[in-house]
């Protein structure tokens, strides 16, 4: 069974799960809605926070929420779940990655493509925050300035581009040409979303450049090996943002890269 998560205490999240329960034949057994191999669970408080789903025996969650931009800009957004540092202020575990699905969050960044409307922002985002869990599991947001977060359209496009993803996983008919992580650029890869979009490589874990920290000698390339393992499919190369990385740091990860028998492609 695939989980797609709401919670009634984020707008988006929430306005995404009604327009759902509207639009498509859930059938609500005591307070559950489900349809076939989906069920809609809607969590208590704040989903970063709701490392629980590991105990509910879903095959896979998808968490449906409000994306949070500083600058403000609209955009559409899909990520994997996980601290890469000592620092676990937003949900998870310090220095624990939650198990990434690939495919799932290749499904919906094909289906936020082709749902939103031209020019709106629609890319990956690097692996952040909570909840933790060992079931495999993708984040699906929309956000942007506060007018349209209230936005009923934009949140009918992530229900419906959910619901598209969770059915593709059920039904094993995602396709993909590689399972890969990202290694470098900055929270919002382009390049690795126009990978996924035009080659079909399905991203894991994308570890940023600024996630990488010098304890003296040391970089924490570590978390590189929980980058390749926390997958439900095996992870076949990394792909490496290389401009964004000092020659240094390069050379420590391809170390770790080869270490882990882990081939690795520019990008």
């Amino acid at each position: 069974m695939i989980c797609i998560a709401y919670s009634d205490s984020d707008p988006v999240s929430k306005n995404a799960a009604e327009f759902i329960k509207k639009r498509y034949d859930f059938e609500d057994k005591r307070g559950r809605f489900i349809q076939d191999r989906i069920e809609l669970l809607r969590i208590e408080g704040s989903l970063i926070t709701a490392d629980y789903v590991d105990k509910t025996g879903f095959s896979a969650v998808l968490f449906m929420s409000r994306h949070h931009s500083s600058a403000g800009i609209t955009s559409f957004t899909s990520h994997s779940l996980g601290n890469w540092t000592n620092e676990a202020s937003f949900g998870g575990m310090p220095k624990k990655l939650s198990t990434s699905s690939p495919a799932l969050m290749l499904a919906c960044m094909r289906n936020l493509s082709e749902k939103a409307p031209e020019g709106t922002n629609k890319v990956y985002e690097a692996t952040h925050h909570g909840p933790f869990l060992d079931t495999p599991c993708t984040f699906i947001e929309f956000g942007g300035s506060e007018a349209m977060v209230s936005n009923h359209e934009s949140a009918e496009i992530l229900g419906q581009a959910s619901i598209s993803a969770a059915h593709a996983i059920a039904d094993n008919a995602q396709g993909y040409s590689h399972a890969v992580i990202g290694v470098g650029g900055n929270h919002y890869p382009s390049k690795f979303t126009r990978l996924a979009l035009e080659k079909d490589y399905a991203f894991g874990h994308i570890m940023p450049s600024h996630a990488f920290i010098k304890d003296g000698n040391t970089w924490n390339t570590d978390m590189i090996e929980a980058a390749v393992k926390r997958n439900d499919q095996e992870i076949e190369f990394a792909v490496i943002d290389w401009k964004s990385l000092g020659s240094e740091l390069r050379s420590a990860i391809i170390d770790k890269l080869e270490e882990l028998g882990i081939d690795y492609e520019r990008a």
